[in-house]
């Protein structure tokens, strides 16, 4: 686009208001006898990482009648966008300007490119859009720096992320990695697409989608990678670490069976760090005819490193419990469901007749 005499160079605000009403460009002879045609208006640059390099060649078409040296000159955002200083461009002929982008902060950039010479000038427009480098590999994995107990959060555009052999076995596509060192023992759970994970540089597993927890313990370093599972674009990703519980239970050896039939068993629980337990308790008792069987639960305990007691009655199934040894058997569940940190404890315990 002409836009006429290159007083601009002393104003550059007034440039963009000359731009905006600039005429297409005429056939009209210029000073110069140059008149330039640019192959677009507008090049655009994509998407480019932070740190590296996009270069993009512009047609630069002169219909004058006169051939010429001109002078190139980069509007604004001159530390992102550079072309050399000078452009020769025959009679007749096209010529090419190349025009790099290195962005060096993450973002939208754009500027004018002005090319002169005497009091003519024109100008086309380049812009393109820089994003941070994608944690692309283990090697350049993000590391996620959350204490137990907290939520992380991570956002980042995957289309400058490729798609390797191991991501792909996982359904994911563009995969962005992450590590963690787990400070103690944890439970890591992605709130996201698909996700794999990475142990000593093997893949162990597998998610169909967010919502899997993934057991840390203190001192171990695992990587996972995760991704859109589809096309490329923007992906927020939310990981919550949780302290591992570590249940301890007991049963009591003694029991109790009522007239009814109903058996009374009791035991000890604690947890660390302090945290909910759901408790389930499964009994059998042979008899004559094959066993007497019962099951209570799961029932919710809040408990902490103190030891605290439970009891529960447990109505049979068919039949009646009698006095006589039981076989005990007591699950402790996270409440999350997934069975995480659980722990359990069989036992035959002695019932006793209560009046």
């Amino acid at each position: 686009m002409r836009i006429g005499s290159p007083r601009f160079l002393a104003a550059g605000a007034a440039v963009v208001l000359l731009v905006a009403v600039a005429p297409p460009p005429s056939a009209s002879a210029s000073e110069s006898g140059v008149e330039l045609v640019f192959g677009s208006d507008y090049t655009d640059f994509g998407l480019v990482a932070v740190g590296s390099s996009a270069t993009r060649s512009i047609d630069v078409t002169n219909v004058g009648e006169q051939g010429g040296t001109l002078d190139v000159f980069i509007q604004n955002d001159r530390d992102l966008f550079s072309a050399p200083a000078t452009i020769d461009v025959p009679a007749g002929a096209t010529a090419q300007l190349d025009v790099a982008y290195t962005p060096t902060r993450a973002g939208q950039a754009a500027t004018g490119i002005v090319l002169y010479t005497g009091s003519d000038a024109w100008v086309t427009q380049v812009g393109g859009m820089a994003a941070d480098p994608p944690a692309d590999d283990a090697e350049q994995a993000v590391v996620i720096q959350v204490v137990p107990g907290e939520t992380f959060y991570y956002g980042t555009d995957t289309r400058l992320a490729t798609t390797s052999t191991l991501e792909a076995s996982c359904g994911v596509s563009n995969g962005i990695w992450f590590t963690y060192t787990a400070p103690e023992d944890v439970v890591l759970t992605f709130v996201s697409p698909p996700v794999g994970e990475v142990r000593d540089g093997r893949l162990v597993g597998c998610s169909s989608g967010g919502g899997l927890p993934y057991t840390v313990l203190a001192g171990d370093t695992v990587s996972f990678f995760t991704g859109t599972g589809g096309e490329p674009g923007w992906l927020d990703i939310w990981a919550m670490v949780q302290p591992l519980p570590h249940y301890a239970l007991g049963i009591s050896p003694k029991a109790t069976v009522d007239r009814q039939g109903v058996l009374t068993v009791s035991g000890t629980a604690s947890n660390r760090p302090d945290g909910d337990m759901y408790l389930t308790v499964s009994v059998r008792q042979k008899s004559g005819h094959g066993y007497v069987k019962a099951v209570a639960g799961p029932m919710a305990y809040w408990l902490t490193a103190d030891t605290t007691g439970w009891s529960v009655q447990l109505a049979p199934q068919s039949g009646k419990f009698v006095a006589g040894p039981v076989e005990v058997h007591a699950e402790a569940l996270s409440p999350s469901g997934h069975g995480y940190g659980g722990t359990t404890k069989d036992l035959t315990v002695k019932a006793s007749a209560v009046k």
